[in-house]
């Protein structure tokens, strides 16, 4: 096969094992008998594996491996705490949170299932996502009485801030794929950055086989 053939073998393994990790992160959202299946805490954690994965993409794409934590929190920076993402913008929430108090919490969680320290002198809570604001509002005003602010997360709230900010990633790789479309080599930042996630998918990644 040629560049092309080869590259485009590896682009569709890529956004397949993508769509695989996608499909399982939606059960977050997942209600029977109009109850939530799993845990607030278990719902936030799989957001959190959600976006480890698009930030080692990213990191892969651009060929700069740094720590997780700054990997992590370069990618929170970049793609959600952005005037870009449309979720960020709509939601209050995410303006009062920095990258570096995301990665403590995501910590927290994983390793001891609690939540991370204050963050700029706000505790942080964890709201069902059915919660309306009049009733956070009154959680805030008791709060407030006992001489504390509170910040309250809603777990798919902060899936779809992930979620936006996985969409404005995959619009600057098809910037970039667009400006090398005529340059059909290994030298297209494109593809190379495809076979490093291609090859960090099959160095790490983890595959669904299917069998009756």
């Amino acid at each position: 096969m040629g560049i092309l053939e080869i590259h485009n073998e590896k682009e569709k393994a890529v956004f397949e094992y993508l769509k695989e990790v996608i499909a399982e992160s939606n059960v977050i959202n997942l209600k029977k008998e109009n109850k939530y299946v799993l845990s607030l805490r278990i719902q936030l954690i799989i957001s959190f594996s959600l976006l480890e994965v698009l930030a080692n993409f990213y990191s892969e794409y651009i060929n700069k491996h740094d720590t997780s934590t700054k990997r992590f929190i370069t990618w929170v920076d970049k793609y959600c705490f952005s005037i870009n993402n449309t979720e960020f913008i709509k939601n209050g929430v995410w303006s009062k949170i920095n990258g570096e108090y995301l990665f403590n919490l995501r910590s927290s969680l994983v390793h001891f299932f609690g939540l991370s320290e204050k963050c700029n002198n706000f505790y942080v809570s964890i709201a069902n996502n059915d919660l309306d604001n009049q009733k956070i509002s009154k959680f805030k005003e008791g709060f407030l009485k006992r001489g504390s602010g509170v910040i309250f997360i809603k777990p798919f709230d902060f899936y779809k801030l992930v979620k936006e900010g996985e969409i404005l990633m995959l619009n600057e790789w098809r910037e970039i794929l667009l400006a090398n479309k005529n340059n059909i080599s290994l030298e297209n930042p494109h593809v190379q950055g495809i076979d490093r996630i291609y090859k960090k998918i099959n160095l790490d990644g983890g595959f669904t086989i299917n069998y009756k």
